[in-house]
């Protein structure tokens, strides 16, 4: 089975993302990091509100364990949050300031803010967990965790394709399934793998027809890419190189599988891609509008679709007669039949009985092993259900964190 592109070096996969947009740059992110660790703000930097907060719970032991936090997505929230009943030790919680995640509210809770996310790990933590080392949570938390010689755990929060971050040194780590597991590991022998299941996904395959249990109060909906879709004017390779292509990307639109129904209400909605870092933009939009073409499905923008260039992809799609969707809209909100690329939606429209497929004319092998590996089908074939497992995955993440922090492993 392939893996990572990078499935050691988190400098270099910085480096990678940072070349495809994904991250900030090196100068000014660093400056600041050493201006905050030093605590040498020059005269002239403009004081700032503290930029984490710090949740803690106390528990029915001694033992204690740090989560970090990254955003309050559906997503993010299943993983990482949903395993908070299930725990007897103590817990604490750093996110961004301004997160908002309704299970951290409560009298059971109290609050400090702190301007970094290094400094707010207590000293009396046996051990972190986050969702990988990619964001700035995480890459703190364990970056802690390996000074100190804490535990690390890491609970996959999304589908996995080989651009994504490296494993923490000496994880364990929680995953969807045994394939995802091999998959993100990519031959590396330090780390403990359990396949646990998602909880999101099911989460949503026991509330079928339901609403979503984990949207209700957030605010939010889909999820950003990597960066702002940049897609019109700019081609990618897959190995991060850029070209210059004209904007309306027809060469792509052969290849459908199947025409889409035009009398089919609703209408199928096509999931966004622009703004991810993985894909070359021209591969994007084309799939988009090759099942887009002549009205018959919509399209949804990723949050992160906001620059110039994706908005003017936007435009030229409506003046064909394609119907674009708010950025940001719930796709499970739409109650329609959903399509993309590679789209953890595709998983979870299917996980509560809906009509979900892939689709990219001249994809790269990659896609196809993705596609293979979640199980995903092309137009034509619905994708089934994703196979849940029997114990729910947040009272497995639960019990396995705490028989390691309490040594009954």
């Amino acid at each position: 089975m392939a893996g990572l592109v990078h499935p050691e070096s988190i400098e270099l996969w910085r480096d990678w993302a940072r070349s495809r947009g994904g991250l900030p740059r090196r100068r000014g992110s660093v400056a600041d990091a050493v201006r905050t660790l030093r605590g040498t703000r020059g005269r002239d930097d403009h004081w700032e509100e503290p930029r984490w907060v710090l949740h803690s719970r106390e528990g029915e032991t001694s033992a204690r364990v740090v989560i970090g936090l990254e955003d309050a997505s559906p997503r993010s929230r299943a993983a990482l949050l949903a395993f908070l009943p299930y725990l007897r030790v103590g817990v604490d919680v750093i996110a961004p300031r301004g997160l908002i995640a309704p299970e951290l509210g409560g009298h059971d809770w109290r609050r400090r803010a702190f301007e970094s996310a290094r400094d707010a790990v207590p000293s009396d933590a046996a051990a972190v967990v986050t969702a990988g080392q990619g964001g700035p949570t995480g890459a703190a938390l364990h970056s802690v965790a390996e000074r100190r010689g804490l535990q690390s755990f890491v609970v996959q929060t999304d589908v996995l394709t080989p651009y994504a971050a490296p494993l923490p040194a000496e994880a364990t780590v929680l995953s969807w399934s045994a394939d995802d597991a091999d998959f993100w590991r990519s031959g590396r022998e330090d780390l403990t793998l359990l396949a646990v299941g998602s909880q999101r996904l099911w989460q949503l395959g026991h509330h079928s027809g339901e609403d979503d249990p984990a949207v209700e109060g957030t605010g939010k909906g889909r999820g950003g890419g990597g960066r702002g879709g940049e897609e019109v004017a700019e081609t990618r390779s897959d190995d991060g190189a850029g070209t210059r292509a004209d904007a309306g990307a027809d060469a792509s639109d052969e290849g459908v599988d199947d025409h889409v129904d035009p009398t089919s209400v609703p209408s199928p909605v096509v999931l966004g891609q622009l703004s991810r870092i993985e894909l070359p933009s021209r591969l994007a939009a084309g799939a988009a509008s090759s099942f887009c073409r002549d009205g018959v499905a919509r399209y949804l923008p990723e949050a992160g679709e906001t620059g110039r260039l994706a908005r003017t992809q936007h435009r030229l799609w409506e003046r064909r007669g394609i119907e674009v969707l708010p950025a940001g809209t719930d796709p499970l909100t739409l109650r329609a039949p959903v399509v993309s690329i590679l789209a953890a939606e595709v998983l979870e429209v299917a996980a509560r009985g809906g009509e979900a497929w892939v689709h990219a004319p001249g994809a790269p092998g990659w896609v196809h092993e993705f596609w293979h590996r979640y199980g995903m089908r092309r137009h034509g074939t619905p994708t089934p259900a994703p196979a849940m497992p029997e114990e729910e995955p947040a009272a497995r993440i639960a019990r396995e964190v705490e028989n390691r922090v309490e040594g009954g492993a």
